[in-house]
Order: structure tokens, then sequence, then C-alpha cells
């Protein structure tokens, strides 16, 4: 009977511990930048974000001509 019940506390341990899946790590900044269409940087394009929630949000294009706007710590 002790075999039986610490098998099934295992299985549930273990149910239990694949149901949680993997932590996910957080962002350890609320970040956001700026992007334009050359290096004159006059002509603005588009903005990518991420919040210290991990939420990602962006309009327009992303090039390789960005300046970062906001970086403040979670």
């Amino acid at each position: 009977m002790k075999a039986r019940k610490r098998l099934l506390v295992a299985a549930v341990s273990l149910m239990a511990a694949a149901a949680a899946g993997p932590a996910l790590a957080l962002p350890s900044h609320w970040r956001e930048w700026e992007y334009y269409s050359d290096a004159t940087y006059s002509e603005y394009v588009g903005m990518w974000g991420q919040t210290c929630a991990g939420t990602v949000y962006k309009e327009g294009i992303q090039t390789p001509y960005r300046i970062q706007t906001m970086n403040y710590p979670c």
C-alpha cells in the first residue's frame, strides 16, 4: 500500500511539473526604438518596443537606422 501511495504522489508531482512548463525570463528593461529611413535620421518609418511584462509592440518597418528612445529598468 505504501508503494502504491508513493507512486501516486510521484505521478501527480510529475504531472504538475509538466503542466507548469518552463519558466519564462522577463526582460530586465522596458525598451523602445524609433526607426528611420536612412543615416540622416530625418524620416521616421517605424518603432519597436518591449514592456517589462515581455509584450512586444511595433509599427511601420525596422531599418538599421534606429535610435533608442526608452530604456527603463523593470
